[in-house]
């Protein structure tokens, strides 16, 4: 994903936070010249256990609480 990052930023994407500075098609370009799949990193569904990019970040709350909370959260909408 790194790669897809550092190739937007090279076709010129920068301040994408702010909508007047965004441009979808640097990011479209940018995913096809690295050869990865945004849809891969955005929508796919991810298993309870996997290691997630920012698990190394300590929030307080353990991971059992969260899974916890994600499957009352689940079980509530159906």
């Amino acid at each position: 994903l790194g790669a897809a990052i550092e190739a937007a930023w090279r076709l010129g994407a920068r301040f994408d936070g702010w909508d007047e500075h965004f441009d979808y098609r640097k990011w479209q370009a940018a995913f096809e010249q690295t050869g990865l799949d945004p849809a891969f990193y955005a929508h796919r569904q991810r298993p309870p256990g996997e290691l997630l990019p920012w698990d190394h970040i300590d929030s307080g709350r353990s991971r059992q609480t969260l899974l916890a909370e994600r499957e009352r959260m689940l079980s509530a909408l159906e």
